[in-house]
């Protein structure tokens, strides 16, 4: 049994899907507003990105 992993879209910023790089802005900026606490990923960011997660078994 081994895994196999791949991760990324391409060399560029551009190469990235636009509602990905729109997520992390708000994810940044959402850590920014609350920086005085220990802030985790919230389950909203979370479910904005599960189209872009694929597990093959």
């Amino acid at each position: 049994m081994y895994v196999e992993y791949k991760s990324g879209y391409g060399d560029n910023a551009e190469d990235v899907p636009e509602d990905i790089r729109q997520v992390i802005k708000l994810l940044v900026a959402y850590w920014y507003k609350n920086r005085s606490e220990i802030a985790a990923v919230p389950e909203g960011f979370k479910e904005l990105l599960n189209s872009y997660k694929t597990i093959m078994y």
